[in-house]
Protein backbone atom coordinates (compact mmCIF):
# COMPACT_ATOMS: atom_id res chain seq x y z
CA UNK A 1 0.00 0.00 0.00
CA UNK A 2 1.42 3.47 -0.51
CA UNK A 3 3.98 2.30 -3.08
CA UNK A 4 2.30 1.32 -6.56
CA UNK A 5 -0.80 3.35 -8.09
CA UNK A 6 -2.24 3.73 -11.37
CA UNK A 7 -4.76 5.80 -13.45
CA UNK A 8 -6.92 3.63 -15.58
CA UNK A 9 -7.74 5.59 -19.21
CA UNK A 10 -10.88 3.88 -21.54
CA UNK A 11 -11.39 5.12 -24.78
CA UNK A 12 -9.29 8.05 -24.19
CA UNK A 13 -11.08 9.23 -21.10
CA UNK A 14 -9.31 9.21 -17.73
CA UNK A 15 -11.92 7.04 -14.95
CA UNK A 16 -9.69 6.89 -12.51
CA UNK A 17 -6.17 8.34 -11.39
CA UNK A 18 -3.46 7.35 -8.59
CA UNK A 19 -5.30 4.49 -7.87
CA UNK A 20 -4.00 2.45 -5.58
CA UNK A 21 -5.59 -1.20 -4.67
CA UNK A 22 -3.59 -2.13 -2.01
CA UNK A 23 -4.60 0.99 0.38
CA UNK A 24 -8.05 0.29 -0.78
CA UNK A 25 -8.60 -3.79 0.02
CA UNK A 26 -5.67 -4.75 1.02
CA UNK A 27 -2.68 -7.23 -0.49
CA UNK A 28 -4.65 -10.34 -1.51
CA UNK A 29 -8.22 -9.08 -2.06
CA UNK A 30 -9.05 -8.29 -5.53
CA UNK A 31 -10.98 -4.78 -5.96
CA UNK A 32 -14.22 -4.63 -8.46
CA UNK A 33 -14.86 -1.40 -10.77
CA UNK A 34 -17.79 -0.87 -12.66
CA UNK A 35 -17.72 1.53 -15.76
CA UNK A 36 -20.96 2.05 -16.97
CA UNK A 37 -21.76 3.56 -21.06
CA UNK A 38 -18.46 3.34 -22.51
CA UNK A 39 -19.14 4.35 -26.35
CA UNK A 40 -16.50 2.30 -28.77
CA UNK A 41 -17.00 4.03 -31.87
CA UNK A 42 -14.44 1.44 -33.93
CA UNK A 43 -15.47 -1.62 -32.84
CA UNK A 44 -12.33 -2.12 -30.19
CA UNK A 45 -12.56 -1.18 -26.70
CA UNK A 46 -9.37 0.31 -25.76
CA UNK A 47 -7.90 0.52 -21.97
CA UNK A 48 -5.03 1.86 -20.72
CA UNK A 49 -3.45 1.55 -17.20
CA UNK A 50 -0.77 4.19 -16.76
CA UNK A 51 1.21 2.97 -13.93
CA UNK A 52 3.00 5.52 -11.52
CA UNK A 53 6.25 3.44 -10.22
CA UNK A 54 7.82 3.43 -6.93
CA UNK A 55 10.68 1.98 -5.60
CA UNK A 56 13.42 -0.86 -7.11
CA UNK A 57 13.17 -4.52 -8.35
CA UNK A 58 10.42 -6.81 -9.14
CA UNK A 59 7.59 -4.69 -6.57
CA UNK A 60 8.22 -1.51 -8.70
CA UNK A 61 7.40 -3.53 -11.94
CA UNK A 62 3.60 -1.99 -12.09
CA UNK A 63 -0.02 -2.92 -11.17
CA UNK A 64 -0.83 -6.67 -11.54
CA UNK A 65 -3.76 -7.36 -13.66
CA UNK A 66 -5.65 -10.45 -12.77
CA UNK A 67 -9.05 -11.91 -13.57
CA UNK A 68 -9.99 -8.53 -16.06
CA UNK A 69 -13.36 -8.92 -16.75
CA UNK A 70 -15.34 -7.57 -19.19
CA UNK A 71 -19.15 -8.04 -19.25
CA UNK A 72 -20.79 -6.37 -22.10
CA UNK A 73 -24.81 -5.69 -21.40
CA UNK A 74 -26.32 -3.87 -24.23
CA UNK A 75 -24.23 -2.60 -28.00
CA UNK A 76 -22.97 -4.46 -30.98
CA UNK A 77 -25.41 -7.28 -30.69
CA UNK A 78 -29.26 -7.68 -31.72
CA UNK A 79 -31.57 -6.96 -29.30
CA UNK A 80 -35.20 -7.86 -30.56
CA UNK A 81 -36.18 -5.96 -27.39
CA UNK A 82 -37.72 -2.74 -27.62
CA UNK A 83 -36.10 -0.29 -25.40
CA UNK A 84 -38.13 3.15 -24.81
CA UNK A 85 -36.31 5.71 -25.42
CA UNK A 86 -36.29 8.79 -22.54
CA UNK A 87 -34.60 10.93 -25.37
CA UNK A 88 -33.17 11.12 -28.75
CA UNK A 89 -31.48 13.24 -31.26
CA UNK A 90 -33.14 13.79 -34.42
CA UNK A 91 -31.98 14.15 -37.79
CA UNK A 92 -28.64 16.69 -37.96
CA UNK A 93 -28.83 19.12 -40.80
CA UNK A 94 -26.95 19.89 -43.16
CA UNK A 95 -25.35 16.72 -43.06
CA UNK A 96 -22.85 16.67 -44.30
CA UNK A 97 -21.73 20.45 -43.45
CA UNK A 98 -19.52 23.24 -43.43
CA UNK A 99 -19.48 26.21 -40.29
CA UNK A 100 -22.77 25.21 -38.19
CA UNK A 101 -24.69 22.09 -37.75
CA UNK A 102 -28.03 22.05 -36.04
CA UNK A 103 -28.33 19.47 -34.09
CA UNK A 104 -32.14 18.71 -32.70
CA UNK A 105 -32.69 17.02 -28.73
CA UNK A 106 -35.45 15.24 -27.71
CA UNK A 107 -36.66 14.72 -24.38
CA UNK A 108 -40.08 12.87 -22.74
CA UNK A 109 -39.22 14.53 -19.59
CA UNK A 110 -36.32 17.28 -18.15
CA UNK A 111 -33.47 15.70 -17.66
CA UNK A 112 -29.79 16.43 -16.81
CA UNK A 113 -27.39 15.45 -20.17
CA UNK A 114 -24.25 16.04 -21.67
CA UNK A 115 -23.78 16.81 -25.17
CA UNK A 116 -20.47 16.74 -26.63
CA UNK A 117 -18.63 15.60 -30.08
CA UNK A 118 -16.03 13.26 -30.30
CA UNK A 119 -13.47 12.29 -33.56
CA UNK A 120 -13.30 8.84 -34.62
CA UNK A 121 -10.63 7.92 -32.16
CA UNK A 122 -13.42 8.38 -29.52
CA UNK A 123 -11.84 11.60 -28.30
CA UNK A 124 -13.97 14.30 -26.90
CA UNK A 125 -12.61 17.40 -28.73
CA UNK A 126 -15.50 19.49 -27.81
CA UNK A 127 -18.53 19.62 -25.16
CA UNK A 128 -21.95 21.37 -25.88
CA UNK A 129 -23.44 20.90 -22.36
CA UNK A 130 -21.90 19.89 -19.52
CA UNK A 131 -24.77 17.60 -17.21
CA UNK A 132 -27.49 20.83 -17.57
CA UNK A 133 -30.90 20.22 -18.18
CA UNK A 134 -32.24 19.35 -21.44
CA UNK A 135 -35.99 20.48 -21.78
CA UNK A 136 -38.46 18.35 -24.03
CA UNK A 137 -37.62 19.35 -27.70
CA UNK A 138 -34.27 22.13 -28.34
CA UNK A 139 -32.07 22.79 -30.66
CA UNK A 140 -28.22 22.83 -30.47
CA UNK A 141 -25.63 24.48 -33.04
CA UNK A 142 -22.00 23.23 -33.36
CA UNK A 143 -19.92 25.73 -34.65
CA UNK A 144 -17.16 23.76 -36.15
CA UNK A 145 -15.07 26.55 -37.69
CA UNK A 146 -11.77 25.43 -35.35
CA UNK A 147 -12.10 22.03 -35.91
CA UNK A 148 -10.23 20.08 -39.54
CA UNK A 149 -12.74 17.87 -42.00
CA UNK A 150 -13.62 14.49 -41.28
CA UNK A 151 -16.52 12.17 -39.48
CA UNK A 152 -17.26 13.49 -36.09
CA UNK A 153 -19.93 11.83 -33.33
CA UNK A 154 -22.69 14.24 -31.59
CA UNK A 155 -23.05 11.77 -28.27
CA UNK A 156 -25.91 12.79 -25.99
CA UNK A 157 -25.41 10.91 -22.28
CA UNK A 158 -27.25 11.02 -19.47
CA UNK A 159 -27.46 9.13 -16.02
CA UNK A 160 -28.70 5.96 -17.89
CA UNK A 161 -28.54 6.50 -21.70
CA UNK A 162 -26.27 7.28 -24.36
CA UNK A 163 -26.86 8.59 -28.29
CA UNK A 164 -24.50 8.70 -30.87
CA UNK A 165 -24.93 10.05 -34.53
CA UNK A 166 -22.65 11.00 -36.95
CA UNK A 167 -21.79 13.74 -38.73
CA UNK A 168 -19.71 14.48 -41.67
CA UNK A 169 -17.51 18.71 -41.77
CA UNK A 170 -16.53 19.37 -45.33
CA UNK A 171 -13.94 22.06 -45.52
Amino acid sequence: AGERSFSIRLEGEIKESNLDVSSEVGKFTALEKTYRYIPVIDGVLDIHFECDLYGNGYEAAGPFLNGLSIAQTIGLGVNNKEIPLLFYIGDLFPNPFNGYINIPVYTETSMNATIDIIDLQGKRVDILIDNKPIYKGQNIQWNSNNFSSGIYFVRMQTEKDLQLKKMSLIK
